[in-house]
């Protein structure tokens, strides 16, 4: 036990008022006897005092209302003291578990580290100092200390399940969902310190976001987790191309016959976990924990080919690449990232221009490589020209925008529909998003700022990107 003098005693109250939460404060406080009214020694005022009668034994128990840890007490005295008592803890106000005992206090403050949990707390005086009753100021009862800074989690579940990949010191998390999942997952938690309750703010949407926030016992550390809701699993099957077969080259499609496709899983060195998965009958593939990941097919010559196409979807990818490999040690990739932005939660269909990859002998392409991270599906890669007969064709003969730079306004126009027009910042965040479906479009850019953006058009379901400047 820790005595203390009178002048030092005042000092340790106003650190502790500020460091700690004492846990009996304005509870609720029972005596054996009540001279001076029990819940005097709780009021955290030092002018009042609980004071039983002058006789042995005599007790004081404090409510705290729930079960907590208690790591130390401190007891400060009148002038009537406790010379042998216990210190108790009980769940149930009825059977007591001894966690201090004292032999020969001599009043004054009398502060100790215990370790115990209960939710009543009660000192149990069996020899008085004086020949007066027991007489309290105040009964102070603390967490442990380790406990009172602690503003961790010791568990984060989703739907009654701990989350993947959980720790006490991970604070940013990311849960998929299916396509097509409108309510959002419920969320619970666990303070590593059990005196704590943390709050939870929940996300109103899918995608969204639910945040915790663990504010410590004593108040010094708040710690903010964060379980952000993604759509990173498709139920629907990519698009069905659309390209007259007489002008594709397929590598992976069920859309075609005669696919060049030998590998789609070589041995890189590389993290990805690739998996083959069936949606409504269609096969496609999935990339989970991208690093990097190559796809092997027969050598062809793609000279006289215009595009590589692919359909992605993915819930939570930021980065992005798709390389087209000939044989050589050189190699370049297209960013789709950068060019075009990523949509997540939804398949798209992409048109990279071979013109993109300057560094391959496009006579001799053998692989495709993808560089990015997150959870990314991948169907129906393969290679494409242009033709009069193939009507779903993107081209610059029949797609216009104008003016570049723009001022004020961008106009567009089509053969086809446009359905979608989206603009992004190089960074990939999408600004603007309009739904012209008409063939031709104004689109208002007076409110972006000076710089390069990324125009994304969706025409009867084919994307044509461009970069343009604004003035």
């Amino acid at each position: 036990m820790k005595k203390i003098t009178l002048l030092f005693a005042a000092l340790l109250i106003a650190v502790t008022s500020f460091n700690a939460q004492n846990l009996a404060l304005d509870k609720t406080a029972t005596g054996s006897t009540e001279n001076q009214a029990a819940g005097n020694a709780i009021d955290g005022n030092t002018g009042t005092r609980w004071e039983s009668a002058s006789e042995d034994p005599q007790w004081i128990t404090i409510d705290l209302e729930q079960t907590y840890s208690i790591g130390r007490i401190v007891l400060n005295w009148e002038g009537a003291y406790g010379k042998e008592y216990k210190i108790q803890v009980s769940d149930n106000n009825t059977d007591w578990t001894d966690i201090y005992t004292e032999t020969n206090s001599d009043g004054g403050f009398d502060d100790f580290n215990v370790t115990g949990t209960g939710r009543y707390v009660r000192m149990y005086g069996t020899v008085r100092g004086t020949v007066w009753g027991y007489s309290l100021f105040e009964f102070e009862v603390y967490a442990p200390l380790s406990q009172e800074k602690d503003a961790t989690l010791a568990d984060l579940k989703v739907d009654g399940v701990t989350i993947d990949g959980f720790s006490s010191g991970t604070t940013d998390y990311t849960y998929g969902v299916i396509q097509g999942t409108t309510t959002v997952p419920t969320v619970t938690v666990a303070a590593s310190n059990s005196n704590v309750t943390p709050n939870i703010t929940n996300a109103t949407s899918i995608p969204g976001t639910t945040t915790i926030t663990v504010r410590s016992q004593d108040l010094s550390t708040t710690e903010t987790y964060t379980v952000k809701f993604v759509v990173d699993t498709p139920i629907n099957a990519a698009p069905v191309p659309t390209h007259n077969s007489a002008n594709v080259i397929p590598v992976y499609s069920d859309a075609y016959t005669n696919n060049l496709l030998i590998n789609s899983n070589p041995y890189w060195g590389q993290s990805t976990v690739v998996s083959e998965v069936q949606l409504e009958s269609d096969n496609a593939l999935k990339y989970a924990g991208l690093n990097y990941q190559g796809t092997e097919f027969t050598s062809t010559d793609i000279s006289v080919m215009n595009y590589v196409h692919l359909d992605y979807f993915t819930g939570d990818a930021t980065e992005f690449q798709f390389f087209v490999i000939s044989e050589g040690p050189l190699e370049n990739a297209y960013d789709i990232a950068l060019n075009d932005g990523i949509t997540t939660g939804e398949w798209v269909s992409l048109d990279i221009p071979l013109t993109e990859y300057t560094v391959p002998d496009l006579t001799k392409a053998f692989q495709f490589k993808t560089v990015g991270n997150g959870t990314i599906y991948l169907d129906n890669l393969y290679f494409w020209k242009g033709s009069a007969t193939d009507v779903s064709a993107i081209n610059d003969e029949v797609f216009q925008m104008v003016p570049n730079p723009v001022v004020n306004y961008m106009i567009l126009k089509s053969s086809s529909t446009i359905e979608r027009v989206e603009i992004f910042a190089l960074s990939g965040g999408k600004i603007v998003e309009v739904l012209p479906n008409t063939s031709d479009a104004k689109v208002n850019l007076s409110s972006l700022r000076k710089g390069i953006y990324i125009a994304k058009v969706t025409m009867n379901g084919r994307v044509k990107t461009q970069k343009f400047i604004k003035q």
